[in-house]
């Protein structure tokens, strides 16, 4: 479909957003007629339930309440605090009070690409205000493809400060691209793009109205991009504005009401592909709370709702989101899509503290709807409820804390075409968590946790056959304990089981029951100021367990792995400038598959696979001079895999790496000091995983930057 450009779209947006912008301003100016607490950085929180021309204007709920939870407590410490107001003064001195430029250059060489960039930061400090700028750019040339890039970018921004008796802020990007890429078969593929937006922002935060606590900010955006990829055109030209608005009143003592209200909108023209046309975006979003903070408790309650809608061109896509043209005519490729969400989200919290005890409450609805004009994805539905209950006290030398979680939700779809809903897909999850704390005798602290979770998929009319349940248990146990700074020690027993259950016949094949047992003893020896010692050793066994393992119509086989870990760890500083660390890590690891249970219950295992991995590591560090630095290091790995079976067969694998390296950080002058970084590194690397280009490289990093 191919529509023809309107050339009064854009620019009408433009002169609608800066004659409502002015508006906003004027009457935010005009309402306060009583004293405002100025702040010196632009609020955020108008921006939570913000939704850009790619994204839901459903507001986080999160993000909402926050926001609204901050002017409700400004509200409160307004009411404490009475009337006081302030008064706004200029400072007088040059209009310009301070200029800098930052040139800098430098290349990068790696196992992957060489680069060349360069950098100019230019920074100017008025009387009133400020303003920088950032001009890049960067050119990669691959090592192991046939690829280029360049990229260039220029971004500023400009704070008003204090001059205006609201706070202004612009901001202004460009970003170029080109990236050519020629395959095995000698094709090329150039992906050029060129984006170009600018943002003016004003706001007035926390300002009294009578008894109101406001805020206020608007934007306004315009946004350009040029794209080509693939020899599709992806362009865009749009212009979009938006307001929103705060208030908070304290209605009693530690009681406190705040609302917000926020929308946007955005227009222009689109280009994908061979089509054009029209676009255009809208969202708004209302949100109200209640907060408290009396007594022996805080907490609040807050509603949300918001909405959006979009118009854009867009690639044909199937019920799964996916793009689907296969087969397609050229201009059937292409669709004028509508995209529709509302959202409505429900949030209360609660903490109640006595003393050493605490109970914390929070529960949770979000809701919404997406529907698609075109998109197979057709309609979908979704909703989700969480409640978190968190109970923390004290008792003596104890410390006790559990915590409860719930989530359910579900989604629901009806195709695009379809006359009724597929079913909606449930997901249920409970967790239940315990932590103890104490102090044991002789200075040891024991920390014991314990938890347990089940989560469950359930399709509504088995419209899927992925219905299952998995059940986690996991208890540990850990001692630690200090010996006067000079001895650690820790020790750590775990138990694990996850069961996972596929309801349906179907895929019961794979239903199992993991158990893992897991003993882990360490200690740090501070042997000397410039010497010590770091050594852990873990035991950790695993069996696996299918529940229909004996049906023969089940390819699934009992088995056991077990692994043994040990990691020995030396740190030496002879001098205050060498540093010398030598690690050598041993494992172990042995699997093996049941063949039969006797009479007593007894089973009998067979070994499939023995391996050894033993890994040393030396690495080294001198400080030669102020700023300038050696570093080396090394490995050498050796994996000897025992497989055993009809025929056994043993393999060894070696492999290792050595590189040696230095970095420079120099500085020159002080009114305008020049700074030289460098890091170079040469490596070498033999192994199977190791290639051509891997196997002898150099690495280095080298810039210079003048600041004047």
């Amino acid at each position: 479909m191919t529509v023809s450009r309107s050339r009064k779209t854009a620019p009408t947006a433009l002169a609608q957003g800066v004659i409502l912008g002015v508006l906003v301003l004027c009457a935010g100016a005009a309402w306060t007629t009583g004293v405002w607490a100025q702040d010196t950085a632009p609020a955020d929180s108008m921006t939570t339930a913000e939704a850009d021309s790619t994204a839901s204007a459903a507001a986080d709920s999160v993000g909402a309440s926050s926001s609204l939870a901050g002017l409700a407590a400004a509200a409160q410490a307004a009411g404490a605090a009475g009337t006081a107001g302030s008064t706004t003064t200029t400072t007088a001195g040059p209009f310009l009070k301070d200029f800098k430029n930052q040139p800098k250059a430098g290349v990068k060489a790696s196992v992957r690409q060489y680069s060349y960039y360069g950098e100019d930061v230019t920074t100017l400090t008025f009387r009133e205000g400020n303003f920088s700028n950032t001009s890049q750019w960067s050119w990669e040339d691959y090592r192991k493809q046939e690829k280029t890039t360049e990229k260039r970018s220029d971004k500023f921004t400009y704070g008003a400060g204090k001059m205006f008796p609201f706070i202004l802020n612009m901001t202004g990007n460009w970003d170029w691209s080109n990236d050519l890429t020629t395959n095995t078969a000698g094709f090329t593929n150039q992906s050029k793009r060129e984006n170009k937006n600018g943002t003016l922002s004003a706001s007035r935060t926390k300002f009294r109205t009578g008894a109101l606590i406001n805020s206020l900010k608007a934007d306004f955006q315009i946004s350009d991009q040029k794209s080509v990829n693939q020899n599709q055109r992806n362009d865009f030209s749009e212009a979009s504005l938006s307001g929103g608005y705060q208030a908070g009143f304290e209605i009693a003592e530690g009681v406190s009401l705040a609302g917000r209200l926020y929308g946007k909108t955005t227009s222009g023209d689109r280009y994908l592909g061979n089509s054009s046309s029209p676009s255009s975006a809208s969202a708004d979003s209302a949100g109200f709370g209640v907060y408290y903070d009396r007594g022996l408790g805080n907490g609040r309650f807050a509603v949300t709702r918001s909405n959006f809608d979009r118009k854009y061109l867009d690639f044909k896509k199937n019920s799964n989101g996916l793009i689907d043209t296969l087969g397609l005519a050229d201009q059937d490729k292409v669709v004028q899509e509508l995209e529709t969400k509302d959202a409505v989200s429900l949030e209360f919290e609660n903490t109640f503290q006595l003393r050493r005890m605490q109970l914390k409450v929070k529960l949770g609805r979000d809701t919404n709807e997406q529907d698609y004009r075109v998109s197979g994805i057709g309609l979908k539905k979704r909703q989700q409820d969480k409640m978190d209950l968190n109970w923390s006290f004290g008792v003596g030398s104890d410390s006790l804390a559990f915590s409860y979680k719930y989530m359910w939700k579900w989604d629901d779809q009806r195709i695009k075409g379809a006359t009724a809903f597929r079913g909606r897909q449930y997901n249920k999850s409970r967790d239940f968590d315990m932590t103890w704390l104490r102090p044991l005798i002789g200075g040891t602290r024991m920390t014991f946790k314990y938890h347990e979770g089940l989560s469950q998929d359930i399709a509504e009319h088995v419209y899927n056959q992925n219905d299952k349940d998995r059940l986690l248990t996991d208890v540990s146990l850990r001692l630690d304990r200090e010996w006067k700074g000079k001895f650690k020690t820790a020790m750590i027993f775990s138990y694990k089981q996850a069961q996972d259950i596929s309801i349906r016949e179907s895929r019961s094949s794979n239903n199992n029951v993991k158990d893992s047992y897991e003993i882990s003893p360490s200690y740090l020896y501070y042997v000397a100021p410039w010497l010590t010692w770091d050594q852990s050793y873990q035991v950790f066994i695993q069996y696996t367990d299918y529940t229909f393992s004996e049906l023969e119509s089940v390819n699934r086989d009992d088995n056991y792995n077990k692994r043994g870990n040990l990691s020995t760890k030396v740190t030496i500083k002879p001098t205050p400038r060498l540093d010398i660390v030598v690690q050598h890590d041993y494992n172990k690891r042995f699997n093996a598959t049941r063949v039969t249970t006797d009479a007593t219950g007894q089973s009998f295992y067979h070994k499939d696979q023995n391996q050894t991995i033993s890994k040393i590591d030396l690495g080294i560090t001198f400080r030669v001079a102020k700023g300038v630095t050696l570093q080396g290091a090394t490995y050498q790995t050796e994996d000897t895999k025992n497989i055993f079976g009809v025929r056994d067969r043993t393999t060894i694998t070696r492999s290792g790496q050595v590189w040696v390296g230095t970095k420079v950080n120099k500085k020159w002058g002080r009114d305008n000091p020049l700074e030289l970084s460098a890091m170079v590194k040469k490596y070498n690397a033999y192994g199977p995983a190791v290639n051509e280009t891997s196997a002898d490289y150099w690495e280095a990093d080298v810039w210079l930057k003048w600041e004047f």
